[in-house]
């Protein structure tokens, strides 16, 4: 087994025991409330919410080499589409959200706000500010059914230590129970000797990380959405490439970490 495999098992069986400690079969599909009975539980590690207030400063102030206002438009302009294609019976987006999971045979969701809200462009005190108010929304949206939420938060990873306090609060004050982090910190890699102190404490807390990337704004990526379908995957690669070639996996052997659309 690759150090990567064994770093997504690891992150899977942190979020079961996070969850409610009974087995878990991602993506098995069955009716929901036949399996909460009798069945293995089934958890959606990949789910989004959108904090309208982050992503109008986004829109704002987010540099020309960041590539999240795409992310912030797409976002919009496709949940829009896919609402009038499948209309719902309640204008409540939890409601909403609960009906599909039913739907879909799906327990529970890990939950995270979209990746057009990293900022890790901003500065350090903005930073902490942004991933502050994103957690709270969230901690607000998943409080409202936690038998089927799971929180997963948001740091200012542009501040390794500011991370590290945010990462204290959202777990201790907030009940989260993992981290999502881009592919890089505006340019740093995750590897990098500059994130050490986030791995260590991510590891110290024993919560699962999650890897997923705001984006890739190269050229050659523009066409038929291939900087998703493309150009993620590649980025979650060098991600992990630099984890595991600048020796953190290696001095922090414990990590939990889940790759976007590796799905391992």
């Amino acid at each position: 087994m690759t150090l990567r495999t064994k770093a997504a098992v690891k992150a899977k069986a942190a979020v079961k025991k996070a969850a409610t400690g009974a087995k878990s079969t991602l993506g098995r599909k069955a009716p929901a409330l036949l399996r909460r009975r009798s069945g293995p539980l089934v958890i959606d590690f990949h789910t989004h919410i959108i904090v309208p207030e982050v992503c109008d400063i986004v829109v704002r102030e987010r540099p020309a080499d960041a590539p999240e206002v795409q992310l912030v438009a797409g976002y919009l302009k496709n949940a829009a589409a896919h609402r009038r294609r499948h209309p719902r019976s309640t204008s409540d987006e939890l409601q909403a959200r609960l009906q599909d999971m039913d739907e879909l045979g799906i327990d529970m969701q890990l939950v995270f706000c979209h990746v057009a809200q990293y900022c890790y462009w901003t500065d350090a005190e903005r930073g902490a500010q942004l991933a502050r108010l994103q957690n709270d929304r969230l901690a607000e949206f998943v409080q409202r059914k936690p038998e089927r939420l799971i929180g997963m938060g948001t740091v200012p990873l542009q501040d390794p230590q500011a991370a590290v306090r945010e990462l204290r609060r959202m777990t201790g004050e907030l009940g989260f129970r993992a981290v999502a982090v881009s592919s890089h910190a505006h340019g740093v890699e995750l590897g990098s000797e500059r994130l050490q102190p986030f791995w260590a404490e991510v590891e110290k807390l024993g919560i699962a990380a999650f890897i997923h990337p705001a984006g890739m704004d190269h050229p050659r990526f523009k066409k038929f959405l291939m900087w998703n379908g493309v150009g993620q995957p590649v980025e979650e690669g060098l991600a992990m490439s630099s984890l595991i070639y600048e020796g953190t996996l290696d001095r922090f052997p414990k990590l939990k970490i889940e790759i976007g659309r590796a799905h391992v």
